[in-house]
């Protein structure tokens, strides 16, 4: 079977409290594609979800929490390039909190 993308919105569900059904769904299908390591998340993703994470949601995460769920959700933690851009946004996040 050929690798599935994680779309954006499935990791957002699972921080998103007023959306308690999409919530226990996206629950459900990550732990499903881990026991099958049959998920992958593109760099586009990772980027989206922690803007949404930091900007939009309600409560949202602070960009430290968001950085350490990339990095739990990641699929190669060991890839560089993946690191890289995680550090990147939360280090943006931050200097956009310290100029505000």
């Amino acid at each position: 079977m050929p690798p599935t993308l994680i779309d954006t919105n499935l990791l957002v569900y699972l921080y998103d409290p007023k959306q308690a059904a999409r919530q226990a769904q996206a629950h459900r299908v990550l732990e499903q594609l881990e026991l099958t390591r049959g998920g992958r998340l593109s760099v586009q993703a990772l980027s989206e979800f922690f803007s949404v994470a930091t900007r939009k949601l309600s409560p949202g995460l602070t960009p430290a929490s968001a950085g350490i769920t990339l990095l739990i959700v990641s699929p190669h933690p060991d890839n560089l390039y993946g690191l890289r851009i995680i550090e990147d946004l939360v280090n943006q996040a931050v200097l956009n909190i310290d100029s505000a």
